[in-house]
């Protein structure tokens, strides 16, 4: 009787215990269900939009090519910068601050210096350009006065251009007034001279440059100029070594505000007073 009563017993306590760990599971997988269908609705993400979205934008497309920039020396000036479009051009003396600059469709020339802040203006026509600085290195020759001719085309520095070359008959005339010594050692007996081909610029631009270098004036933009003189010393006055096709805006060829105002170029940076050593000064105090 006793045993009856504990299986009886037992047996309530382990139906009960089983009934609530069904209960609870059953609780679990209900409450699961809207879980696992949410995850099966839900899409994938949309990795090809993503890695649009976070693509570096493509760069401005690079503005058109509309001018030159040119590396030019001077054998007498210097290294320059020079630019030139249909709106202008502009000489950038790499060592003084010098610039020389002109803008269509006036074309004043203007020429300043950056640092001491001094500018002075003429037409083309007057603007003296070099001046007389190239007539010490011909004999008092202007080089504009030599009779070029074209003889040949070329490519200079990637750039289509035109051989200037002095006739024969300029040169034996030359070399006749050499052997009755009546021509200067320094008087040119022949020259060189490349202009660009199709390197589009106004006509007053190039005038501009030619003048500015002091060699005879073209309606293209000077390359580059070469002479023998009479003694046979191969002289270079202008030399190119670097052309590119730029894109240039009106706005690079503007008058500088601010500068005072000089009567010519000439006076835009002050002359430097050149020393002699102490021994050179005695020297010429002795030969005195």
């Amino acid at each position: 009787m006793q045993l009856s009563k504990y299986l009886s017993k037992y047996l309530s306590k382990y139906v009960s215990m089983h009934f609530c760990q069904l209960a609870f599971c059953s609780t679990l997988l209900l409450a699961g269900a809207p879980l696992i269908a949410s995850a099966k609705e839900s899409p994938a993400p949309n990795t090809r939009d993503a890695a649009v979205k976070t693509a570096p934008a493509k760069p401005a497309t690079a503005l058109p090519a509309n001018g030159w920039s040119a590396y030019q020396t001077s054998s007498l000036l210097g290294d320059q910068d020079a630019y030139v479009s249909s709106a202008g051009v502009k000489i950038v003396d790499r060592r003084n601050g010098n610039v020389v600059m002109a803008a269509a469709p006036a074309w004043k020339v203007y020429a300043y210096n950056t640092a001491t802040k001094r500018i002075c203006s003429y037409t083309v026509k007057t603007y003296p350009g070099i001046g007389n600085q190239i007539r010490t290195i011909t004999g008092g020759v202007s080089l504009g006065a030599l009779p070029l001719k074209q003889t040949a085309k070329a490519t200079f520095r990637g750039v289509p251009a035109l051989e200037l070359q002095t006739p024969k008959t300029y040169i034996s005339k030359l070399i006749k007034d050499k052997e009755h010594e009546s021509a200067d050692p320094r008087f040119v007996q022949s020259a060189h001279m490349l202009i660009a081909e199709k390197m589009s610029a106004p006509e007053s631009a190039c005038t501009v440059m030619c003048k500015f270098y002091g060699v005879p004036v073209k309606t293209a933009v000077p390359l580059q100029f070469k002479f023998i003189n009479t003694h046979g010393d191969l002289n270079t006055i202008l030399l190119t070594s670097e052309i590119k096709h730029v894109h240039l805006e009106p706005t690079d060829f503007v008058e500088p505000k601010g500068f005072a105002t000089v009567s010519d170029s000439g006076k835009l940076i002050d002359a430097v007073v050149k020393q002699l050593p102490k021994r050179k000064i005695i020297q010429t105090i002795k030969q005195r």
